[in-house]
C-alpha cells in the first residue's frame, strides 16, 4: 500500500488509556541498525507515561528494543538497545506537559562512524533543542549496527513476546514519520515552523529529507480499522482495542 492521500489534515489518532493501540506490520530493523529519526505531533491533557513508538526485541534480557516515551510527571525519554547494550536518556526538564496543545516531538539518533563510540540522541520540542541526559548504560557504534529484531513495531503500548504489555495513558497523535538518516536541527525546526501539519514527502525550505522517509503515518482515513504507511510499498498499522479517529488533527 503506498502513495499518498488527498492533502488535507483532518484527522488524528485518538487512544484513550484503555489497552488501545496500533500494531504496525513491520520492524524497520534496517532503519535501526543506522543512523535514525523520527518526528510527530503529540496532544495530551496528562503527564502520565506515555508510550509514543516503540519496537520491543524477542527476548527481554538480551532483545534489541525502542522506546520513544514520556514518564508519569512529564518528562521526555528514549531508550535504545541493540547488541546486547543499552543507553535510557532522559529530558533535563518536564517539556511534556499535559496542556492540550499540540506539541512537535522530534528525535535524531546518529551511530557513530567509530566502532567504540557510543551513539548520540539530538531531541526537540517545538522546534527547540532539549537537553537529555544519559540516565544509564552506553550504546557504541559497532553494536548500534547489530540491530536485528523482526517484531512488528507499536504505537501507544510496549508489546513484550509472551503477549503482555505496558500501555498508555491517553494522548492523540499525528503525522509520524521515520527516517533513515540523522535529520539536522533545521530539518526537525522546518517541519514545526510550518505551524502545521506539512507534506513530509517533498522537500521545502530547510526540510530536505523526504528521501530518506521510511515511513510517515498520517491518520487520514478518518474510519475503518488500520492505517497506511503512505511511502510506496509501505506497510500497514492495524488499529487495536478501538482506538478512534479524531476530526482534529494539527
Amino acid at each position: 500500500m503506498g502513495g499518498p492521500l488527498s492533502w488535507s489534515n483532518s484527522y488524528a489518532l485518538e487512544f484513550d488509556a484503555t489497552n488501545e493501540a496500533v500494531s504496525i506490520d513491520q520492524d524497520y530493523s534496517s532503519t535501526y541498525a543506522g543512523s535514525f529519526s523520527l518526528n510527530f505531533w503529540i496532544k495530551s491533557d496528562n503527564t502520565t507515561a506515555q508510550y509514543y513508538w516503540a519496537a520491543e526485541g524477542a527476548n527481554y534480557s538480551t532483545g534489541d528494543r525502542l522506546r520513544v516515551h514520556s514518564n508519569n510527571g512529564g518528562s521526555f525519554a528514549v531508550r535504545f538497545k541493540a547488541g546486547g547494550a543499552e543507553t535510557l536518556w532522559t529530558s533535563a526538564t518536564t517539556p511534556m506537559a499535559g496542556d492540550s496543545t499540540w506539541r512537535n516531538v522530534g528525535i535524531t539518533l546518529t551511530k557513530s562512524a567509530t566502532g567504540s563510540t557510543a551513539t548520540v540522541i539530538a531531541a526537540y520540542i517545538g522546534g527547540e533543542a532539549i537537553t537529555m541526559n544519559v540516565t544509564s548504560g552506553a550504546t557504541t557504534a559497532t553494536e548500534h549496527a547489530q540491530w536485528d529484531e523482526d517484531r512488528d513495531t507499536q504505537i501507544a503500548r510496549v508489546l513484550y513476546a509472551d503477549g503482555s504489555a505496558t500501555t498508555s495513558a491517553a494522548f492523540l497523535i499525528d503525522e509520524v514519520g521515520l527516517w533513515n538518516t540523522a535529520l539536522s536541527a533545521a530539518n526537525h525546526a522546518a517541519i514545526y515552523n510550518a505551524g502545521t501539519a506539512m507534506n513530509l514527502q517533498a522537500d521545502s525550505g530547510n526540510y530536505n529529507t523526504s528521501a530518506n522517509l521510511v515511513a510517515y503515518f498520517r491518520f487520514e482515513e478518518g474510519s475503518g480499522s488500520s492505517t497506511a504507511n503512505l511511502i510506496s510499498g509501505g506497510d500497514v498499522g492495524t488499529l487495536l482495542n478501538s482506538v478512534s479517529f479524531r476530526n482534529a488533527g494539527v
